[in-house]
């Protein structure tokens, strides 16, 4: 089972893939999704597509909720 600090991770949080992760990450670090972008040779579009959805995942507000929830249950870390 997959548990943070704050108890069960919800199951939509569990389901974000690799590069969901990875773009959460990259924004955490204080990149932008057109430097993101260049980071992980993916089109600026793929970026604001994974963001979008990781957004939604994790039931967020905007990218900087994400990032924070993110963070606050383990699924990332910069």
């Amino acid at each position: 089972r997959n548990r943070s600090v704050f108890g069960e991770m919800p199951e939509d949080v569990m389901a974000l893939t690799d590069r969901e992760r990875e773009v959460l990450e990259w924004a955490g670090r204080g990149k932008t999704m057109a430097q993101t972008s260049e980071l992980l040779d993916i089109s600026l579009e793929t970026v604001k597509t994974y963001m979008q959805r990781s957004i939604k995942k994790l039931n967020a507000l905007n990218k900087i909720h994400a990032v924070t929830k993110a963070y606050k249950l383990g699924v990332i870390d910069f």
